[in-house]
């Protein structure tokens, strides 16, 4: 199930200020519902890091290392 445009234009926002929190509630809410949504998982993992969380960004990496296109997977990589 692809995430709900309005959520993916509002992390997009958060992102761009640097509402890091903001952004990862947003990915998680994303989540919940599009589970295996490769951007959104790197995104998160992105946010993570950013708060310090690294072992669950290295969750978030490896699930979207499993689920991302091989022609996107140098994002996933670009996390680690």
């Amino acid at each position: 199930m692809r995430p709900d445009r309005d959520m993916l234009d509002k992390l997009k926002e958060a992102d761009l200020a640097g509402r890091v929190a903001y952004a990862r509630y947003l990915c998680e809410t994303i989540l919940a519902q599009s589970p295996d949504h490769g951007p959104t998982l790197v995104r998160y993992a992105s946010n993570l890091i950013a708060l310090a969380q690294y072992e669950l960004a290295s969750q978030a990496l490896d699930h979207a290392h499993s689920v991302v296109a091989t022609e996107h997977i140098h994002h996933v990589l670009a996390q680690r």
